[in-house]
């Protein structure tokens, strides 16, 4: 008996005929249920697996370490890496998966997919996961916009000078910022020059966030926004 699969499906019709044990009963009867005639459990075992190789699909390959079985078009399935898994349109780069966890972009850096690494203006402002650091001379701002989608975000701000870093969560509605963690004791969350410190302040029924350094020197630091971002200011 020849099979097709798995270059393409087989069929009932391809399976040995069943004919010639009609009237043959696994059960040795001669006359029992129709549940024990062997050319029942043929006919229901060939229709079993011409739905697995179905379910399945066709196409060469073997299974291999590290790599999973994908759907394609017209019932074709193959193994491949999980790097080279399509998410939501977009195919992630070479290691994506493989490095550190997630390790990289997991989704097409637009605003509409962003995940890591999002840097919506180019000026190291970035969503969840960016290490670019920015150098803020005295008195130099930065502007946050927070995406009119959900008008909120958690903005971490991280030090590289020693480690004066912190985290606020921004809200459209109030021109209240909440601190989430100052333990050096550098940061206001209003426009005001601590003489030296860092503020973080917005206005109410407002998006933008503005982070001003008061140091009076300059100051690298990385700023992280948990949550969508609509646009950034490089420092200035």
């Amino acid at each position: 008996m020849a099979i097709n699969f798995p270059t393409t499906l087989d069929t009932t019709a391809n399976f040995p005929a069943a004919a010639a044990i009609v009237n043959t009963f696994l059960d040795g009867s001669g006359g029992g249920s129709a549940n024990t005639v062997h050319s029942t459990l043929h006919g229901a075992t060939d229709e079993a697996v011409v739905a697995i190789e179905t379910k399945l699909g066709i196409g060469a390959g073997a299974p291999s370490a590290g790599k999973v079985l994908l759907g394609a078009a017209g019932g074709v399935s193959s193994w491949a890496a999980l790097d080279n898994v399509v998410i939501g349109g977009v195919t992630p780069a070479a290691g994506t998966f493989t490095t550190g966890v997630f390790g990289g972009d997991v989704l097409q850096k637009t605003a509409a997919k962003a995940f890591a690494s999002q840097d919506p203006t180019n000026t190291s402002v970035y969503h969840v996961g960016g290490q670019t650091t920015m150098t803020m001379t005295d008195n130099q701002t930065i502007t946050i916009t927070l995406s009119a989608i959900n008008h909120c975000g958690i903005v971490i701000v991280g030090d590289n000078n020693d480690g004066k870093a912190a985290a606020f969560f921004c809200a459209y509605g109030s021109a209240t910022i909440t601190e989430i963690s100052d333990v050096t004791n550098t940061w206001s969350v209003t426009d005001t020059d601590a003489n030296p410190g860092m503020a973080i302040f917005k206005g109410a029924n407002s998006d933008v966030v503005t982070i001003k350094n008061y140091m009076n020197t300059n100051r690298v630091i990385t700023v992280n926004v948990c949550g969508p971002l609509l646009s950034a200011t490089a420092p200035a």
